[in-house]
């Protein structure tokens, strides 16, 4: 890369994570990281336990890879879910890192006459440690002005520290028709994060609070046959000025071996990206595997690659079949 390309998103880079309301670290398989969408999703399986791996890489045409990574772990114990979290997020030339790890408990109400209905309501609290390296960041007062940088020369910036930690909480709420008899089975719910709005910035000034993100999703699971199942989902998120909307359409189709299922589908983030997903259930194990395609104002210099996604879901089945609804994912 040449060195002025290269001098120049490293500032943007660094004023990204300084300055700029940053948006959260999310997947285009958001559906195959649950906790992470919602933390009324904690424990919603049927199996004993549940862990789920999650790692993106996006815009490696452009610069240093954006890389986030998730893990999680859950499992039901009566009503009550429980679970954990792990996210990180590793950005750009100055090294800048997001770590978010959460406890996450949800519990479920049933309804209805067979009460096969479901009302889950879900908390989550931790921490958010994030830090950069200062060592290769370049401000604008380093630049003498015709052309040259001197990236070890004074800066009058106002960062006064590499590291920071915050508390962290979410709330989230999720109801769905569990009929294991249906032809359809729809799901909704949203959820709210950051219920603590605290100083996030690496600079000893306020004014720059951590701000809330709002996430509603919704979707129906269509049981078309014995097998084939098509499941049309929607997600919205909003972060200050950030926004997300995202439509999409998964086919399930379930093969002769048993507990053998692929799957094919794809969504389209308005503004952002268009996404094909494919994934392949084995019994216990899930393996998904998405890629974006940039159409955002970015196209031009990502030529419109994005980002690779990879997910793996082990869901311990129980000895005793317990056929109650499980929201889609892959």
């Amino acid at each position: 890369m040449k060195t002025s390309i290269k001098i120049t998103l490293i500032i943007v880079l660094v004023f990204s994570t300084i300055v700029v309301k940053a948006q959260d670290p999310h997947f285009s398989q958001y559906y195959a990281s649950p906790l992470l969408l919602n933390p009324a999703l904690t424990a919603m399986h049927d199996g004993e336990f549940r862990v789920a791996a999650n790692q993106k890489s996006q815009w490696k045409s452009i610069s240093t890879p954006y890389t986030t990574s998730a893990v999680t772990f859950d499992l039901p114990v009566g009503r009550l879910g429980l679970g954990f979290l792990a996210i990180n997020q590793h950005a750009g030339e100055v090294s800048y890192n997001n770590l978010n790890l959460l406890g996450s408990a949800s519990y479920i109400v049933s309804f209805g006459k067979y009460g096969y209905g479901g009302l889950s309501f879900g908390l989550q609290a931790g921490i958010i440690h994030r830090s950069l390296n200062l060592n290769d960041a370049i401000f604008d007062d380093q630049f003498d002005g015709v052309g040259g940088v001197d990236p070890s020369g004074p800066s009058n910036d106002a960062v006064q520290m590499g590291s920071k930690t915050l508390p962290d909480a979410n709330a989230g709420f999720l109801v769905f028709d569990g009929n294991p008899f249906a032809r359809a089975n729809v799901f909704a719910g949203g959820a709210i994060y950051h219920l603590i709005e605290t100083d996030e910035s690496f600079t000893n000034s306020s004014g720059f609070n951590l701000p809330k993100r709002i996430v509603a999703h919704a979707g129906v699971r269509l049981k078309v046959n014995k097998g084939l199942e098509i499941t049309p989902m929607a997600l919205f998120m909003t972060q200050r000025k950030a926004q997300e909307i995202a439509l999409g359409l998964t086919t399930q189709f379930n093969l002769n071996a048993p507990g053998t299922s692929f799957l094919l589908g794809g969504n389209y983030r308005i503004d952002d990206a268009s996404i094909i997903h494919a994934g392949l259930i084995i019994k216990d194990l899930a393996i998904g595997l998405s890629y974006d395609f940039n159409t955002s104002t970015l196209t031009p210099a990502t030529n419109s690659r994005g980002g690779l996604e990879v997910s793996l879901t082990y869901t311990r089945k129980r000895t005793i079949d317990n056929p109650k609804f499980i929201c889609p994912r892959l």
